[in-house]
Parts: structure tokens; C-alpha cells; sequence
């Protein structure tokens, strides 16, 4: 990104200029709020709302190199020439910035998306989206797909910056993170409140175009409550979220995450720049993680296998070995076993069922009992100790986290989430000394 300077000639016209307006010192914000309208017209700035930093401006007046558009929008608010400014001689070398994605899982094995593909750039190339959330359970690949997207869209983007939210860093020092490496280490010294600091990385949003990926979104969110509130000190990250999708900028915040984020939820639209992707399981194509790990079978018992992990792709790569040595491969054997639920799978729907309410619980624990679909009328009717309020607020929580669907015939669960919460449950009357099967 092209780059300019002011030449030592310039910098005595910018002294002076500034001294002779006779108006503002150089920490007056009227400064940074008369440049942002020269930049965007269009937008409402004031009330430490800028679409520069108060650090571009300062490099700016001591000659360092600032972005072009930023150095042309100065020498306007000055009422300056810029090219009676500049320093011709400054030679602006190309960007050598690299995406800074290093973290990023490596998806040089990817099974076929393309359709997921499509859109998502579509989205993010012509429709201009600001803020997307792929939203699915564990194990369907999200992360995958967000790390392919990126590498698709890499030529569309001056930045690409992957952060995982797995170990729940404050939302200060994500910001902190980005801006520094979107200033080029420049801007180290960020404001003193929240609000300011996601002011100062807007600017950089509407100044470059940024593909910003934070996967695992719900870290960051509360345990045994419903989806979307967040643990405590990190509400902030709903207001960097609501201001992204908010605000009107160039780049494009990805979040991935097994549970919706309430901000998510009331700016997204199918034709809004906010947007919810809710990925499903892998298809026909699964059949390839199957066939590489040595099982064989028919189609359609591959078929049979496939859907009953609902193309879920981490159940997919753990079972062939448990049916090749267990079952010697045969896969029917193995579906009529009783128990399609072990190691990292088991592992997974525990991390997910441990974080629901009780009343999310309680709705799981019905839906088992009933075995069938069921409206929320039929819920309403029969589950006496929970409200209408409560036992709605309770299913939008658990379609959030995806473990519950909602079909024609009415809401049920998927074939390895039943398995999973009836064994809870049948556990859980075991310690009552009473016997599941006369449930």
C-alpha cells in the first residue's frame, strides 16, 4: 500500500500552517474529526468517532511515512498543496506484509466444500459482508473451512489476520494485537477506554481492506447459561462484534464458533452485511475419509455410517479403526452395536451438554424420552414446570449450539446426540436405583 512523507520544505509549511490557524493544539481531536471527513463525507464523525488515529497524525507531522489517502487528507485540513508537501524523493517500497495466519491449522487434507465455498465468497467479495459467523457443533469443520476461505480469498485482501480464541484473550489485547500489526508496530500506545480502542481499529478496517478469522468464538462465552452470554470481563467482545457489523467499513470480520453470539443474531440478515453461516456435515464426500483409513463396505452401508454421524467429520476419521479392529470391518455390525459414542466423540458432546442451563438439560433429557419430533406447543403442553418463556428461550438457546433440529416434523436430535444425552440419562436414573428400561 502506497505510502507518503512530507519532504523537510514541507514540514516548515505544516508547522507553520498548523501555527498560524491559530485553532487547535496538536492533541485536539478536531483535527483527527476534520480529517475523517475529508476521508468518509458521508459518516457522522465527533464524539471520538475518527476514522484516524491520533498516532498518524503525530507520524504525519513529524515526516514519517503515513498512507496516502491519510497524507492527502492532512494537507487538506491544513488547506495545503499536498504535492508542494511531498517529499518526491521518498521511495515507497511494496508491501512485504504476509497474512498473519501462521496459527492457523494446516487444511492441506480438505474434503470437498465447494458449494460453502461459493457463498462464503460470495459474501465476502461481492456482497461486501462486514461481520459472518460459521456456526456449527464440534467436529463438522468450521475451522477447516474458515483456513480455505482465507487462502481462496488471500489476492482480495491487503491483510489477512488469524486469531484463535481457544485460551479466551481479552478483547483488549485482540485489539491490541491487530492494530499493532496493522500499523506496522506503529501504533503500540492504544487508548485508555474500550470504545476508543475499537474506534482506532475501525480506522484501520475503512483504511485497508482486513480479513479478520477469530475461530473458536465459544471460548468467550459463558458455561450454564443460555448461548450468547459471555463470561465474565469479556462483554466487551459484544461490542467490538456490534460495532463491526455496525459500522460502515471495507474489511470483514469470520467468526467461528459452536454456539450464536445474541449481537450475531440481531444484526444478521440474508441481505444484511452481518450473516450467519450454519454449516451442516459432509455428504457424499465423507466417503473419502472413510476410504483413506481402510474401510470398505457398500454404498450404502457407507452411506448408513455417514448419515448416522450426520457427515460429521472428526467422528468420521476416529470410527474406521474402532470397526476395522472391533467389528473386522464390518459396519453394519458395528451400527447395530448399541454404542456408536466413544473416545474424542464422547469427549466432545460432554464439553458441549456440560455447558447448557438445567432447563436446556431438561429439554434434551424430554426429547430423548419422547424419541419422536415434537413442536414447541406439544413441549409447552407437557412439561409442566418450566414457563412458555422459559421453555422457548430455551430451545432458540440449544438451536444456537446447533444440538437440537428443527425439521418439518417438528424439533428432535441428531442420531449420535440422542445416543449421547440417552445414556446420560439413563445414567443419571441408574443413581436413582431406577431401572431406564421402564421409562
Amino acid at each position: 500500500m502506497r505510502s507518503l512523507k512530507a519532504s523537510a520544505e514541507g514540514l516548515k509549511k505544516i508547522k507553520q500552517a498548523r501555527e498560524t490557524s491559530d485553532k487547535y493544539a496538536i492533541d485536539n481531536p478536531e483535527w483527527l474529526e476534520k480529517a475523517s471527513y475529508m476521508l468518509e463525507p458521508d459518516i457522522k464523525w465527533g464524539n471520538g468517532v475518527v476514522a484516524v488515529s491520533i498516532g498518524t497524525w503525530k507520524r504525519f507531522l513529524r515526516g514519517t511515512p503515513v498512507e496516502t489517502r491519510n497524507f492527502k487528507a492532512f494537507c487538506q485540513v491544513l488547506k495545503l498543496d499536498w504535492e508542494e508537501v511531498v517529499d518526491t524523493q521518498h521511495q515507497d517500497k511494496p508491501s512485504s506484509i504476509k497474512p498473519d495466519w501462521d496459527a492457523a491449522p494446516d487444511v492441506s487434507i480438505f474434503y470437498d466444500r465447494s458449494i460453502e465455498l461459493s457463498k462464503l465468497k460470495q459474501w465476502l467479495l461481492n456482497d461486501k459482508c462486514r461481520l459472518v459467523t460459521i456456526l456449527a457443533m464440534g467436529g463438522v469443520g468450521k475451522t477447516a473451512l474458515a483456513v480455505k476461505l482465507a487462502q481462496e480469498v488471500n489476492g482480495e485482501f491487503d491483510y489477512i489476520i488469524w486469531r484463535s480464541l481457544r485460551e479466551a484473550p481479552t478483547v483488549e489485547k485482540i485489539i491490541a494485537d491487530v492494530v499493532k500489526f496493522l500499523s506496522q508496530e506503529q501504533e503500540i500506545d492504544l487508548p485508555e477506554s474500550l470504545g476508543d480502542k475499537i474506534t482506532q481499529l475501525l480506522g484501520y478496517l475503512r483504511a485497508s481492506r482486513c480479513l479478520l478469522i477469530f475461530d473458536n468464538g465459544e471460548s468467550i462465552l459463558q458455561s450454564g447459561s443460555s448461548t450468547g452470554n459471555y463470561r465474565e470481563g469479556y462483554s466487551g467482545y459484544g461490542e467490538l462484534f456490534r460495532r463491526v457489523g455496525d459500522s460502515q467499513h471495507q474489511s470483514c470480520l469470520i467468526l467461528t464458533s459452536r454456539e450464536q453470539f445474541k449481537e450475531v443474531r440481531r444484526l444478521a440478515g440474508e441481505s444484511l452485511p452481518v450473516r450467519v453461516w450454519e454449516l451442516a456435515g459432509l455428504s457424499v464426500e465423507a466417503s473419502e475419509i472413510l476410504t483413506v483409513r481402510g474401510l470398505k463396505g457398500s454404498d450404502s452401508e457407507i452411506e448408513q455410517l455417514i448419515n448416522h454421524y450426520h457427515g460429521n467429520a472428526l467422528a468420521l476419521q476416529i470410527v474406521p479403526e474402532t470397526i476395522k479392529k472391533l467389528f473386522n470391518g464390518n459396519i453394519a455390525a458395528f451400527l447395530n452395536s448399541g454404542t456408536t459414542i466413544f473416545d474424542d466423540i464422547h469427549d466432545l458432546l460432554t464439553q458441549q451438554f456440560e455447558r447448557l442451563s438445567e432447563s436446556e438439560k431438561y429439554l434434551m433429557y424430554w426429547l430423548v424420552i419422547n424419541r419422536e419430533p415434537v413442536s414447541e406447543i406439544q413441549l409447552t403442553e407437557n412439561i409442566l414446570h418450566l414457563s412458555q418463556r422459559q421453555i422457548r428461550e430455551s430451545l432458540d438457546s440449544l438451536l444456537g449450539r446447533c444440538l437440537i433440529q428443527s425439521t418439518n416434523e417438528g424439533l428432535t436430535l441428531q442420531n449420535v446426540v440422542m445416543e449421547y444425552v440417552s445414556d446420560r440419562f439413563a445414567a443419571k436414573l441408574r443413581k436413582l436405583n431406577i431401572d431406564p428400561d421402564n421409562i
